[in-house]
């Protein structure tokens, strides 16, 4: 895990897939692995795939936490994912007027430094 947080950190990676069992600090380690990019690389943009959206509510969560409030941050939802679902309403493409989760412009995700989204 620190090894990989060490290259992630130095820029120019490649993609890195962090998995493992339940219990073992993925979460932890791509949300670490996140927050570096953004205080170090200013330019770089991040692209954090959960494999369910409970676990992208939950990276989504954690990253909200750690970042400025300003930070360029958007937890994409499929617009068919039940609002009831989710845990996470800010910085999401939750329509209020629609009471829905709508698709974005390519315009609106170029414009975000990270985006969260599940892999499905």
């Amino acid at each position: 895990r620190i090894l990989a947080l060490k290259r992630i950190g130095r820029g120019r990676a490649p993609p890195f897939v962090v998995f493992g069992p339940p219990g073992t600090g993925k979460t932890h380690t791509l949300v670490e692995a996140v927050q570096q990019i953004y205080h170090l690389h200013p330019k770089d943009r991040v692209l954090a795939c959960a494999p369910s959206n409970t676990a992208g509510d939950v990276i989504g969560e954690r990253l909200l936490d750690m970042l400025p409030e300003h930070c360029r941050l958007l937890r994409y939802n499929s617009p068919s994912r039940s609002v009831t679902d989710a845990t996470l309403t800010r910085k999401t493409n939750y329509d209020h007027s629609m009471e829905s989760f709508e698709s974005v412009p390519l315009g609106r995700l170029l414009e975000q430094r990270i985006v969260v989204m599940t892999c499905n």
